[in-house]
């Protein structure tokens, strides 16, 4: 491997990538507000093995309600510590946030429902500021 091919290296590689649970519940009413809150989970944060679950809750004005845990295995072979922590706190949920994403806008894909589309976020001041993203169907 040659010097260019090194510097193009990720110290950050996704490892494995599952959705751990996806609860979705609704009735026949079509909801016209939500809040949705995502909340990361980390196992060994300091680690060169890294663990993290990014869990979304989605609740509405009527009987709506959708949960999605997504789990992320990462390995970081970062060596200066201060690095490798924020680097395994941000840049990890920035890989896992598509993915969340992508499944929701498949689950709630149904007929005579509004598919609900994340919108593309900053995750993470999202997940600082442990806000909420509220969304309205017109």
């Amino acid at each position: 491997m040659g010097v260019m091919d090194e510097k193009l290296q990720s110290v950050l590689i996704l490892k494995n990538l599952y959705f751990e649970k996806i609860s979705f519940e609704r009735d026949e009413t079509v909801p016209r507000e939500f809040k949705i809150k995502i909340t990361p989970e980390y196992k060994d944060l300091e680690s060169d093995t890294i663990t993290v679950k990014l869990v979304c809750q989605i609740k509405s004005d009527c009987k709506f309600n959708m949960e999605v845990v997504l789990v992320g295995e990462f390995q970081n072979t970062e060596q200066d510590e201060v690095k490798r922590r924020e680097i395994n706190t941000y840049n990890t949920l920035t890989i896992l946030f598509p993915y969340l994403r992508a499944e929701i806008s498949l689950v709630t894909a149904q007929p005579n429902f509004p598919t609900i589309d994340l919108p593309v976020v900053n995750i993470n001041a999202l997940v600082e500021s442990n806000a909420e993203i509220t969304g309205e169907r017109k």
